[in-house]
């Protein structure tokens, strides 16, 4: 069923595949085809200007922490019920 949907266009821009992208705005029945195709380019660009953040830098550390915690936490405490009965 997945096979009649088109491919998104931001993602078409961003695999460098922008006369497609085009083809998928007129399809979809975009009224500014080429300022819509702009503004995805723009958005992408600006998008790359921001570094990515790693997941394990230091200000994480907590809501990690407390996140694996209650993980196991939560196995515990279901496999000690599976014990106990």
């Amino acid at each position: 069923m997945l096979f009649g949907i088109p491919r998104s266009p931001r993602w078409l821009v961003r695999v460098n595949r922008i006369p497609e992208a085009r083809q998928v705005l007129q399809f979809t029945g975009a009224e500014n085809v080429e300022g819509e195709l702009q503004d995805i380019v723009a958005s992408i660009d600006a998008a790359h200007g921001h570094q990515r953040e790693s997941l394990f830098s230091w200000k994480y550390r907590l809501p990690i922490f407390l996140a694996v915690s209650l993980g196991m936490f939560n196995q515990f405490s279901a496999s000690t019920r599976l014990f106990t009965t």
